[in-house]
């Protein structure tokens, strides 16, 4: 922008307005795009994460199966742990 010797400081200003206004219209046109990808992508991270808290419930509820077949195996494991003895004096009972 080159003002010249004589202009009024209406003209100037209006001149620099001028120049500011074209200024600001190339920078939004340069970032204007910015403004719906960054909503999109907004969009597609609340997405995901509403996918991965799904995902986190339905991993609870398979832990807490889990704990329940472990507890289930445990009974099984301390009746076998105890079947041993429990033969040992059935035979010592029929002697």
């Amino acid at each position: 922008m080159h003002f010249g010797k004589g202009q009024s400081s209406c003209q100037l200003w209006k001149s620099a307005s001028k120049h500011l206004s074209a200024g600001f219209s190339d920078l939004e046109g340069q970032v204007g795009f910015l403004i719906p990808l960054t909503r999109q992508l907004h969009r597609e991270i609340l997405s995901v994460q509403e996918k991965l808290h799904e995902h986190d419930e339905r991993f609870d509820k398979m832990d807490e199966r889990f704990d329940k077949i472990d507890k289930r195996f445990e009974r099984v494991e301390r009746a076998l742990d105890a079947l041993p003895r429990a033969v040992a004096e059935e035979i010592a009972r029929r002697r």
